[in-house]
């Protein structure tokens, strides 16, 4: 779970990379100065941005200002989590517009300063039993020295990136590609699910076959209508493991101290 200050980093580094200008305030609060296309995208007013379409008229972008703690100075402001409309829409817009990224972490220095290539995606594994189940994994691999590291998105979210590298940054060759790169971590995750205790699928196939004993009983003889409720039974409780990618992408990044 981020914390607010990692999720406050996160929604400022969203909209500083979509050229919106964010001003600070007092009292834990920041404003944000929207572009017209991401006004567009995040504040739901179509029929706005239609009647100026058709008039031929310049819109005025909204201002949105967001607090992390609830104060009487900034009372109409949005207060950020993880479950606030805003940053639903925010996360939203991230899955479309954030398939895929490259971004490089900005440095300050005035010496010339490598960047390490990591490929990162964010990975949702389901397990669909007699429940649904959904684990998240932020794997990363280092395309330079092969290194594979969990909790990516969790390291980077407080690094400062950006669409350019910065001035005196230089990039990294890296030594594998980035399909084998991919497949080394789908590797990895298979290999976890492999050596998993799956308790939720072996309760599945027992609840399959006490459904499949109630079934023969109620069923006088074994017809086409019998066999088409089996098959829909047995998809039912059928134990499965996806591996779903949500999004990733390449990372240019400082050597961790």
């Amino acid at each position: 779970m981020l914390t607010i200050h990692e999720l406050e980093t996160l929604v400022k580094n969203f909209f500083h990379e979509n050229n919106c200008q964010v001003v600070e305030q007092e009292d834990n609060a920041f404003q944000v100065h929207l572009t017209e296309t991401m006004d567009r995208k995040l504040m739901n007013r179509p029929f706005y941005w239609h009647y100026l379409d058709t008039m031929n008229m310049q819109g005025t972008p909204a201002k949105i200002t967001f607090v992390t703690t609830q104060n009487q100075k900034h009372k109409n402001g949005h207060l950020l989590h993880v479950s606030s409309p805003y940053f639903q829409r925010i996360r939203k817009q991230l899955n479309i517009d954030g398939k895929y990224t490259c971004l490089y972490e900005q440095t300050n220095t005035q010496k010339n300063e490598p960047l390490y290539p990591w490929l990162i995606i964010n990975v949702k594994i389901i397990y669909k039993g007699v429940l649904l189940k959904e684990e998240l994994f932020s794997l990363g691999i280092n395309l330079f020295n092969t290194t594979i590291k969990n909790e990516m998105m969790e390291n980077i979210v407080t690094k400062k990136m950006n669409k350019k590298i910065s001035d005196y940054s230089y990039t990294l060759t890296p030594t594998i590609q980035i399909q084998s790169a991919y497949y080394r971590m789908i590797n990895v995750l298979k290999h976890y699910i492999q050596n998993k205790e799956h308790a939720w699928a072996k309760e599945a196939i027992e609840q399959f076959n006490h459904e499949k004993r109630l079934m023969d009983e109620y069923f006088q003889e074994k017809n086409e209508h019998y066999y088409k409720v089996l098959q829909e039974t047995k998809m039912r409780y059928q134990p499965t493991v996806k591996i779903h990618v949500i999004n990733g992408g390449l990372f240019y990044l400082r050597e961790s101290k």
